[in-house]
């Protein structure tokens, strides 16, 4: 389903895995992107983007290649507060009902809405 300021959070999984807090896949107006993960060091927080390990030719330092980003300076920091308040309400979600695996969160106008199956909430208060 492809909305207006649509978003959707999907496949959620708490990880606890060192930095990595969790993963989860993007729907961002249709589009996929597969793979980001919930990342925590002391007190910051940050989304990661997938991403692919490989060697630098020149230095032999490993680098990450990021698959996909945003690509707007100005916005990147609105965006990725965005989709970390998204997670965090799927995260919450996700605590409260152990049996569930996978929330769906979208944003959408200004309006909540609570969907039958799958379980969806819209939300609607993107920086842009």
């Amino acid at each position: 389903m492809v909305q207006k300021n649509g978003i959707k959070v999907l496949n959620f999984k708490s990880l606890n895995r060192g930095a990595i807090q969790a993963s989860f896949d993007l729907d961002w107006h249709g589009m996929s992107i597969r793979g980001m993960t919930l990342m925590q060091s002391g007190r910051n927080r940050w989304v990661n983007y997938p991403s692919q390990k490989y060697e630098d030719a020149e230095t032999g330092e490993t680098k990450y290649y990021k698959h996909a980003f945003p690509t707007n300076p100005e916005q990147k920091g609105a965006i990725e507060k965005y989709i970390l308040k998204l997670v965090d309400q799927v995260s919450t979600e996700a605590r409260s009902t152990p049996k569930q695996d996978s929330v769906i969160y979208e944003a959408k106008d200004s309006v909540i809405y609570e969907a039958k199956e799958p379980k969806d909430k819209i939300i609607d208060d993107l920086p842009f």
